[in-house]
């Protein structure tokens, strides 16, 4: 039976061939069983937008204590504890007899200067009367009616008025008894201009202050609101802030209790995806199959820390604990 050469497999020669193929593929596969196996995701997937929540109050602009502003007696008290009353509604009512004849004396005194400067423009026509005179009863008119409306203003002060839409808290006149200038006649509290008051941690402030969307929530109920003013200085009891709100639409009662709600601008990094490498802490990145350490310089142990990086940054996720600088990394995601 006849061989043929041709056909007959030689070990050696096929190694020879065989072999610059594989010294091709050794360096791979080396690298391959050197790299850190590893997932990612970007920064758009993990990026969160850290929420706060404060304590707050629902107070009054005005709270006033209604007082009188001349001596007369009290004649009749309009109002009780508890009753709301609308803008210049009658609140304590004084004897006015007194400003009421003053009114009228100084209305004569009045009608008589102004009869005499008219008499003396007549004479002023025939140069019979002297400038100084005619100054005189210029100066005496004007007199006159100052006095006329200081009186009508004593007449008024018998009425005392609410200056606001309010509510009454506290009733400290009685009819009959003998008011003076600055005795105290009524409690009222303004119920039509009410703002938000929250204490406020100095940290959180920076947040508050560049967030879009704030709500207030008390008793179930959500109320939007806006940011007014924070305070430029700490409260020494507390050492916090005191920030104050104003209500976009519905308000709720003033003195009502509840909490204020937002959420930061700048996208965070959360704290569990942070590590620490020679005592800086950051995050590592796939950059090429290479694992890059990018610090992080605000980073605090345990918090979430805002970043500029770009939403697409491809972030080590699993496999990030034993990573070092630049270390291959194999990325087998899902």
């Amino acid at each position: 039976m006849s061989v043929n050469r041709s056909s007959v497999i030689r070990p050696k020669e096929t190694i020879k061939k065989l072999l610059p193929a594989l010294l091709l593929f050794i360096p791979s596969i080396l690298s391959a069983s050197d790299s850190v196996s590893v997932t990612t995701k970007t920064l758009a997937e993990i990026q969160i937008f850290p929420h706060h929540s404060a304590p707050a109050t629902v107070i009054s602009l005005n709270e006033s204590l209604i007082s009188a502003q001349l001596s007369a007696r009290i004649t009749q008290v309009a109002v009780r504890v508890g009753d709301t009353v609308k803008k210049n509604q009658l609140l304590v009512k004084l004897d006015c007899r007194d400003a009421k004849l003053i009114r009228q004396s100084n209305a004569a005194r009045k009608q008589l200067a102004e009869k005499e400067l008219a008499r003396g423009n007549k004479l002023k026509l025939s140069s019979s009367i002297a400038l100084s005179n005619l100054n005189q009863r210029q100066t005496e008119l004007v007199q006159a009616q100052v006095a006329h409306q200081q009186a009508n203003l004593q007449v008024e002060r018998c009425s005392l008025k609410s200056p606001y839409h309010g509510v009454i808290t506290e009733r400290i006149a009685a009819v009959g008894s003998l008011a003076a200038p600055g005795s105290p006649m009524i409690r009222l509290v303004d119920i039509g201009r009410l703002e938000l008051k929250a204490s406020l941690s100095d940290h959180v402030t920076h947040s508050l202050m560049s967030a879009t969307t704030l709500m207030f929530t008390a008793g179930g109920e959500k109320y939007p609101i806006k940011l007014r003013t924070v305070m430029p200085m700490l409260d020494p009891q507390s050492n916090n802030r005191s920030a104050h709100f104003d209500f976009i639409k519905s308000k709720p009662l003033t003195g009502t209790s509840g909490r204020i709600d937002w959420h930061e601008n700048a996208h965070h990094i959360p704290a569990n995806i942070i590590v620490e490498r020679q005592g800086q802490l950051g995050i590592f990145v796939d950059k090429a199959n290479i694992a890059k350490f990018v610090p992080l310089t605000n980073a605090q142990t345990g918090q979430d820390v805002a970043t500029s990086l770009p939403a697409e940054t491809q972030v080590i996720i699993d496999g990030r604990f034993g990573l070092k600088a630049d270390d291959p990394i194999r990325v087998t995601n899902p």
